[in-house]
């Protein structure tokens, strides 16, 4: 019988969490643990006072819930358990296993900016779920242009997952996704999983000019965007985003409008659910008609199609009113388009099966709102009633 001091040396301990020991003295459960503090040195340190001499222990990583208490997050990595036996001299060596996020940050000169901040998320819940980005942690900085990020989350365990980062520019209160599309690992419950991501985070528009007056691309996200747009002389935007995508990625829609009402830019959107195969053979026709109907309406200037990255729904609308309009193959069709834009993936087995069919090509007049401003969305063509709830726009005029 005795008191016990603990001192600990901890590696891989995230923000808002805690160390405890657990073991035999109370039958290895976590709400019974012995919580211990953080020292003005780093070291984790507590006393046990235990009737029993012989008992085994080890760390764990703990979090504290305002509805569940504590709650266990991770155990040390160890083989077999810690002993009283051994009182050590020095602090005990405790390591989690983690997984670390790193990337580099280069912003371009017009987009300099001070105390803006990196974010990550994605389709696991240590990073967000794509619903809660988690803040990254600067460990570098050279200016305002440069600088790395980090975030250490505990094992990711849900097998392949996919994640962006996200930057919010203080300046402007906008919220930059990566261009590039999600990235793809795979979680591992291996002790010293690290992620690095030397990845180059830029916040340049990259559009391609696929055929005459059309252009495609990631969907626009700042004024500098809308702006380049119209200095390719496009008139009109086909969006293939839906509501859930906004939303998820923090699209700012009225600043986006109000940005392409400025530049006497039109603006449509006809919602398309990504990587659902029956979805796109339900849908695609009609896209690939908005998109004939708007070149055909449109004929001062160049339209632009998006999704999210540019490169799956947008290229499907494409390839599917090329294949329509020349009566080419589509096998044909989709080497042009990706020699134009090499990272462009449409769906090939619904785009292939559809390329012999004839669009759903609508009235120009449908499509546009009775007071052009409408919210309700409101069509003067009644034929379009069905579809009200699938096709989304909005048209501004100076």
């Amino acid at each position: 019988m005795g008191v016990r001091t603990f001192q600990a040396r901890c590696t891989g301990v995230c923000e808002g969490e805690g160390v405890a020991i657990t073991g035999s003295f109370c039958g290895w459960n976590v709400w019974d643990s012995v919580q211990l503090e953080k020292d003005e040195d780093g070291f984790w340190c507590g006393e046990l006072d235990t009737f029993n001499d012989d008992y085994e222990y080890k760390y764990i990583v703990t979090v504290n819930s305002e509805h569940d208490g504590r709650q266990l997050r991770g155990w040390e990595v160890l083989n077999g358990n810690r002993t009283k036996y051994f009182q050590p001299r020095d602090p005990e060596a405790v390591y989690f296993p983690c997984v670390v996020f790193r990337v580099k940050l280069m912003l371009l000169e017009d987009d300099r900016d001070e105390g803006g901040e990196m974010l990550i998320t994605g389709a696991c819940w240590q990073i967000g779920d794509w619903h809660a980005p988690a803040r990254m942690t600067k460990v570098s900085d050279d200016g305002d242009l440069h600088s790395e990020w980090e975030l250490v989350v505990h094992p990711i365990t849900v097998g392949c997952f996919s994640y962006r980062y996200l930057y919010n520019h203080r300046l402007d209160r906008t919220t930059w996704w990566e261009q590039d599309p999600d990235r793809t690992r795979y979680g591992s419950d291996i002790y010293r999983d690290v992620l690095y991501d030397d990845h180059i985070f830029r916040s340049e528009f990259k559009t391609s000019f696929i055929w005459d007056r059309i252009l495609m691309g990631p969907y626009p996200q700042k004024r500098s965007d809308v702006r380049e747009l119209n200095n390719l002389g496009v008139k009109a935007v086909l969006s293939l985003q839906t509501d859930n995508e906004l939303s998820i990625r923090g699209v700012n829609s009225e600043a986006i409008n109000n940005y392409y009402l400025s530049d006497a830019i039109h603006s449509y959107r006809y919602q398309m659910k990504d990587f659902d195969a029956v979805e796109l053979e339900r849908y695609l026709l009609r896209a690939a008609g908005i998109l004939r109907t708007l070149l055909n309406h449109h004929t001062d200037g160049n339209i632009y199609v998006h999704c999210m990255s540019g490169i799956s729904r947008s290229a499907a609308v494409l390839a599917l009113e090329k294949c329509n309009r020349d009566r080419v193959g589509y096998d044909q069709v989709f080497d042009e388009m990706r020699w134009r834009r090499p990272v462009v993936s449409p769906n090939h087995a619904v785009v292939r099966n559809l390329s012999g069919a004839d669009l759903e090509v609508v009235d120009m007049e449908t499509l546009i709102p009775e007071n052009g401003r409408d919210e309700e969305h409101v069509f003067t063509n009644s034929f379009l009633a069905m579809a009200r709830k699938r096709l989304r726009f909005a048209v501004f005029r100076r």
